[in-house]
């Protein structure tokens, strides 16, 4: 996160299936939780060990879905979009080619104004 900027990231699991969504805010309850711990080496933090039992809610889209197809899934779906992972079809087995967030399409829009 540090490096890229980026606030979530997919993680998959060994067979290469989407599992959960890796969120800064799963980042800071965890490290919340290490406060009392003097022995706490990030170092040695393995990811798993951030993953809260609460799953983010993601909608996974084709590569050639547009911006505005987007748009309308944020807006339509019930459920709060924590992100919308893009692959090449659109199905969870694949690879992620990138990832769009509500902030994302919120900076495109003020970009335009």
């Amino acid at each position: 996160m540090k490096k890229t900027g980026h606030t979530r990231f997919p993680i998959y699991d060994k067979e290469d299936k989407y599992s959960w969504l890796l969120t800064t805010r799963e980042m800071i309850a965890w490290l919340t939780n290490q406060f009392d711990n003097p022995k706490m080496n990030l170092n040695h933090v393995k990811v798993k060990e951030l993953h809260m039992k609460e799953k983010s809610h993601v909608v996974f889209v084709s590569q050639n879905t547009t911006v505005f197809e987007i748009e309308d899934i944020y807006d339509e779906d019930d459920e709060k979009i924590e992100a919308v992972i893009i692959t090449a079809t659109g199905k969870s087995t694949e690879k992620p080619n990138g990832i769009i967030t509500s902030r994302d399409l919120l900076e495109v829009a003020l970009a335009e104004e």
